[in-house]
């Protein structure tokens, strides 16, 4: 019987060379080059993450001073206030200023604050000619120099005047053009419990001045043809002249507020 003779040999055990660890030693020396572009790579991309960092750090920056470039911008000033009342002079007066403006400064005297305004009127709960308007007719509305003229009809509802002062226009004439200015009136109408309500949409709009031509009466009174607003004369004044002779509210007449008559004092007669 033939006998069998391995070819295989572990030769490190015998010469006592460790062949595991040199080849580890081996693949440790191979890696060094991966581990160098590792290292390279984890630098470059921390770089560009600190780059694209101060790239939009430095966009920031130069959308900030963009506008300094702008005269407007740098010459720009601003209005301060003080109230020597001790109340917030910030709710009572405001200004925009302009980068021309030379820098000063002045005492403002507030004679009456600006408020929004609200008025409403009688309960009509269906239409004019019900309520006693015998005939069509037009009325106006003047506020802050604006004047719109409102035509009424007498099968016209509260809604559907309501709707015509929120759709009039400023009719007053514009000189540079000779046409009317055609902005709206700055005012707001709507119904609520049957009367027609009527809000200012802002506050100081400023004066109004009117000219209206009446008929002087033999009686005590005469009527304006519009109604005077609740402040007068305290936020206005009517003045009247006929025949070169001028007629002074208080002395002469006196303006019955909410309505529109005057009644004549014996000064005026």
């Amino acid at each position: 019987m033939a006998e069998y003779e391995s070819t295989f040999s572990i030769p490190g055990i015998a010469s006592s060379i460790d062949w595991g660890a040199m080849a580890d030693k081996l693949l440790e020396n191979a890696r060094k080059p991966e581990k160098v572009w590792i290292a390279t790579r984890d630098t470059l991309e921390l770089k560009i993450g600190l780059l694209n960092e101060f790239s939009g750090a430095l966009k920031n920056t130069r959308k900030t001073l963009s506008p300094l470039k702008i005269e407007s911008t740098f010459r720009a000033k601003l209005a301060e206030f003080s109230s020597l009342s001790g109340g917030d002079a910030g709710g009572i007066v405001s200004a925009v200023v302009d980068p021309d403006a030379a820098i000063s400064q002045h005492e403002i005297e507030v004679i009456q604050k600006a408020l929004n305004e609200a008025r409403f009127g009688a309960q009509i709960k269906t239409n004019m000619g019900d309520a006693g308007l015998t005939a069509d007719g037009t009325f106006s509305i003047n506020v802050g120099g604006r004047r719109g003229v409102i035509e009424v009809k007498m099968t016209d509802s509260l809604s559907v005047i309501a709707q015509k002062i929120n759709a009039a226009k400023d009719v007053t004439i514009n000189p540079a053009t000779g046409s009317a200015w055609g902005e709206s009136l700055g005012v707001t109408a709507s119904v609520i419990d049957n009367r027609l309500v009527i809000k200012s949409t802002a506050s100081g709009l400023g004066a109004t001045t009117d000219t209206t031509t009446i008929k002087r009466g033999a009686g005590p009174s005469d009527k304006l043809g519009f109604t005077l607003a609740k402040g007068v004369p305290s936020s206005g004044t009517v003045t009247i002249s006929a025949g070169g002779v001028d007629y002074i509210e208080g002395t002469d007449f006196e303006a019955i507020s909410g309505t529109d008559e005057i009644v004549w004092l014996a000064t005026g007669s």
